[in-house]
């Protein structure tokens, strides 16, 4: 699976088959297209039109709707709750990650973990989140050494979503301090 993002820009597409793995799509119009999601990679699209264009998962992706579809109709009540919850979360996240201000921010993560500082970073269709001594972003950055990771990075994650960051970044400091005080 390749991290690299193709950003796709005002470019028009007519009765084909687009793959939308790990590009961006910016003010591009799709008429009678099937847009396929593979599960490979991220995929966002900004300012674009959808004129009589349908999607298509496969792969990975269509692993994932047909584990979604098992629980939902297989586990009783218990497997659709969690389906629906699951839902319930995609749905809110839009509304709550434009919501993301800074004080929410500083709510939600310190702004400084012993010498660590909380860095935030939106790269292309990605937030990163870091606490480090001095900026690293290695999402970002090609050829970040180890030594530069080791030396200068506590924690990092990296998200599509402000909100998901901020939920992956708790997550890991609650990991990374219960670890520390058990150890102590």
């Amino acid at each position: 699976m390749s991290n690299k993002i193709e950003e796709v820009k005002n470019k028009e597409f007519k009765k084909r088959n687009v793959e939308i793995d790990n590009k961006v799509f910016v003010s591009c119009t799709f008429s009678n297209c099937n847009l396929i999601y593979n599960g490979l990679g991220p995929t966002s699209f900004k300012g674009c039109t959808f004129n009589s264009s349908i999607w298509s998962l496969n792969r990975y992706a269509s692993n994932t709707l047909g584990f979604l579809r098992a629980m939902y109709h297989r586990m009783g009540p218990e497997g659709m709750n969690m389906v629906e919850g699951t839902f319930d979360r995609i749905r809110a996240q839009d509304s709550e990650s434009k919501d993301m201000s800074e004080k929410n921010i500083n709510e939600a993560l310190p702004e400084k973990i012993g010498n660590y500082q909380r860095r935030i970073a939106q790269i292309q269709d990605f937030v990163i989140i870091e606490y480090s001594l001095r900026p690293i972003f290695r999402y970002a950055r090609e050829n970040v050494s180890e030594d530069e990771i080791k030396n200068n990075l506590l924690l990092d994650v990296k998200d599509y979503s402000m909100f998901n960051a901020i939920s992956k970044m708790k997550d890991k400091l609650l990991k990374y301090l219960s670890d520390k005080y058990v150890n102590e």
